[in-house]
């Protein structure tokens, strides 16, 4: 039987919590090679032995699958909200980066028009160190 678990938890907790859920998947991953590496006696029941390493070998897989997926999207997300979003416009081939690159060269050309020179050389003027 499966369960949804939701709970909030601060960001800065997140990986070390997923790193926890993670670990206990350990426990899984021991039976399974326990009962892989029981080589005392006579081994009748191996069928039954490899069914059951395989179920939770796969029960282990598709947890730890979740798992990653979770973080994933949690990295995606937090990347998402920190960077700025670019335009919805996509570049496809070396045309679309080339009319990129030209468009970013006008919108530089209207800035320099935009902010005469006499104002970039008396801010650079008033950053600069006085001597003496």
């Amino acid at each position: 039987m499966r369960a949804t678990i939701s709970f909030d938890i601060d960001i800065d907790q997140v990986e070390s919590t997923m790193g926890v859920l993670a670990g206990q998947e350990a426990y899984n991953l021991r039976a399974a090679a326990d009962l892989l590496e029981e080589y005392t006696g006579p081994r009748t029941q191996i069928l039954g032995e490899i069914t059951e390493a395989l179920r939770l070998l796969q029960e282990t897989a598709t947890q730890l699958e979740q798992y990653r997926q979770m973080l994933l999207s949690f990295e995606k997300a937090k990347f998402e909200t920190v960077t700025p979003q670019p335009a919805q416009q996509s570049i496809n081939s070396l045309g679309d980066i080339r009319d990129a690159v030209q468009s970013m060269q006008k919108f530089d050309n209207f800035l320099a028009q935009a902010i005469p020179a006499e104002e970039v050389e008396e801010e650079n003027e008033l950053n600069q160190p006085e001597e003496g």
